[in-house]
This record gives structure tokens, sequence and C-alpha cells, in this order.
């Protein structure tokens, strides 16, 4: 009897977005979060850590240093389509027309800077305007992202972020003015602000590393263990270094943590903070590897992405990260078809089987 194809082939409902640029969005979102924190390690901790450190020959950093522009330069690009594709998906969707309107408006913002940034440095107030309008989306989008149970945490590692850039870039903008004459009154409240921003990147890392748990349904893995042991010698190596420039090895650590780290200073430890910086580059790649990830499944892509652009949303391939992390969660929150491979990439049974 030919009619209606068998339950088990019925494609499940669209939901909220019918522009077919959904799925291409969440396919996309995973190799771009892996060439990102490529791009974070290489680009922007690596190659300017070498540089001066003593360790190998000139011909190996002007390699490493070549490599991490390049790297840099291509995720730019790539980071870019990206964000221009989500933010057209956006804006055809179904999604709270809020968030239609926020992804046109500061996500054109946060994506024109980028075409500058591909030749030369973006000056001060631009990088300001793209960071703040690629956090203000993420906040924008977060709610809708937080209504999918299987989003829920992802979406509140992007939330913390967002809101940690926020902060950050209110504190950097009071230490400007506090540093103007007369405006001296204002230091004590750019610690504040300073502080809350590194509290929130912090909380954003420690809810990462809860939902990574759960994917393997245990509160301590030996990958866990390994993360933390990982980023505890690094961290141990890179203090060390601060001290002593006798040792190659921990002056490199050193300065890729300095890199690694988020200014103005918070009122916390700088053993904690160097150990933040160390723990988010680990905790993004086993996102990626956290089993249910993979497939079209955006999840462990977003806090991948998230957790790369935390402390550096002013950069503009940080807050397009920051961007399609937010917008990509939002579309797989709205569109069933995200729902239901996310759910099948997860190894969970949907309605249609």
């Amino acid at each position: 009897m030919s009619g209606a194809p068998p339950r088990s082939e019925a494609e499940p409902p669209s939901g909220a977005s019918s522009s077919g640029l959904e799925l291409p969005v969440l396919e996309a979102m995973r190799p771009l979060a892996a060439f990102g924190l490529l791009a974070t390690l290489l680009g922007r901790a690596l190659a300017p850590a070498l540089a001066g450190s003593g360790l190998g020959g000139s011909s190996l950093v002007q390699g490493v240093v070549r490599a991490g522009t390049v790297v840099s330069q291509i995720f730019a690009l790539a980071a870019m389509m990206v964000a221009i594709l989500a933010v057209l998906a956006v804006s055809r969707s179904r999604l709270h027309v809020v968030i239609r309107v926020g992804a046109l408006a500061l996500g054109g913002f946060a994506i024109l800077p980028t075409v500058w940034a591909l030749h030369q440095p973006v000056p001060d107030l631009s990088a300001a305007l793209v960071g703040g309008s690629a956090a203000l989306l993420a906040l924008v989008a977060t709610p809708a992202a937080l209504r999918a149970p299987f989003a829920r945490g992802p979406a509140l590692v992007v939330g913390l972020v967002a809101l940690g850039g926020v902060l950050r870039l209110g504190a950097v903008g009071l230490a400007i003015q506090a540093a103007a004459p007369g405006w001296s009154r204002l230091a004590p409240t750019v610690n504040v602000a300073a502080t809350a921003a590194f509290l929130s990147d912090t909380l954003a890392l420690i809810t990462a590393g809860g939902w990574i748990a759960t994917r393997s349904q245990r509160l301590s893995s030996p990958v866990s263990m390994v993360l933390l042991a990982v980023a505890l010698l690094c961290t141990r190596q890179a203090l060390a270094g601060r001290a002593d420039d006798l040792r190659p090895l921990d002056v490199m650590l050193w300065r890729a943590a300095a890199r690694l780290t988020s200014r103005p200073e918070p009122a916390f430890p700088m053993a904690l903070q160097v150990f933040v910086a160390f723990l988010g580059p680990l905790v993004a790649a086993a996102a990626l590897l956290a089993r249910g990830t993979r497939g079209v499944a955006p999840f462990g892509a977003a806090v991948a992405l998230a957790l790369c652009a935390r402390g550096s949303v002013e950069m503009p391939p940080c807050a397009l990260m920051l961007m399609v992390a937010a917008l990509g969660l939002a579309l797989s929150a709205g569109d069933g078809r995200g729902v239901w491979a996310a759910i099948d990439a997860a190894g969970h049974p949907g309605p249609h089987r």
C-alpha cells in the first residue's frame, strides 16, 4: 500500500526553522571549533610565547610564528563565513523576533570589522564594538537555547562566557576613564568588574566540566583527572618561568599563560588565573571529544567555541566564535531536525523510532 513513508523513515518536524540553512550551520560548527582551538593554541599562545624564550633556533621560531599567522588568518575567514551563514539562518527562522533582529543588527556589527582584521589590526574602539555586539547577541540568543533540555548545559556555558565578556569590556572602559584626571575614584570599580568577569568565565569552565562529566555519566573520569593534572603541571612550570628566566620551557609556558589570561587583572591569585588559562583549552578539546557530541550535534562544538573565546571577545575571531556558538544553539533549540539529529548522535531514541 503506497502512502506516507513509514514512521521510522519520516523526517522530524522542522519546528521553528524553515530556511534550509540550519543543518549546514550545525554541521560546520564542529570543524570550526576544532580549527578555532588550533588557532588559539598555535596563533594566540604558542607562537608569541616562543619568540625570545630561548627555546629552539630562530628558524623554528619563525616557522611557528608563520604557521600561527596563517592558521589565524584562515580561521578568521572561515569563522566569518560560518557567522554570516548563521545570521542568515536565524534571520529567516521562526525564532523570536528579538533574536532575529539582534542577529541582523548585532551580528552585522560583529562581522563587518572582521574584514578589516584580515589585513591589519582593528582599532580599539572597533574591537570593543565587535566584542560588545557578539556578547550581547549571545546573551539575547541564550534564552532560546535554554528551552531545549539537551542544550541547557552548553547554553549556560555560552551565556556565562558572554556575561564575562560584557563585564570585562566594562572593566576596560572603566580603566580607561579612571586613567583620566579626576576619575581615579573609579579604580576600585575596575577591579570589581574585572573580578566579576573572571568569576563568570570560571563558572563557565566549571559548568563545561560538569556537562562533559554527564556525557560519560560519571562525576569523575580519567579524562577529567588527566586534564586537571596537565593544567596543574603547566601552571607550576609557568609560575617557575615567571621567577626564573633560565629555563626556556618554563619561560615559554609563562608567556603563553600571559597571552591566555584576561585583562584587567582580577582580584584572584595569579596561580588561579594561570590554572584557569591552561584549563580552558584543555576542557574545550574534551568537549569536542565528549560522548554524544559528534555528527551535527552542536553542543560540544558550542562549548569549545565559547571556551576558546573566553576572556578575549574583543578579538574579532573570538567574537565570531562566541556568536556562532550562541546562534547555533538557538537554531538547534528551535529546529526539530537539529534537535533530533543531536539526540540521535547522543544515542537516545527519538519519537520517530
